[in-house]
């Protein structure tokens, strides 16, 4: 099979929000609230 390439679709993707969102991000504060406001 020169010049073809075949997809196989995986099952699990490595995804990390941690890695996606940046640290000065309107979601982080949102989250470090809502997280507090839920625990206590």
């Amino acid at each position: 099979m020169l010049g073809r390439k075949e997809f196989t679709p995986k099952r699990f993707y490595e995804f990390s929000l941690e890695a996606q969102v940046p640290s000065d991000h309107l979601l982080r504060r949102i989250g470090a609230r809502s997280t507090s406001a839920l625990c206590g």
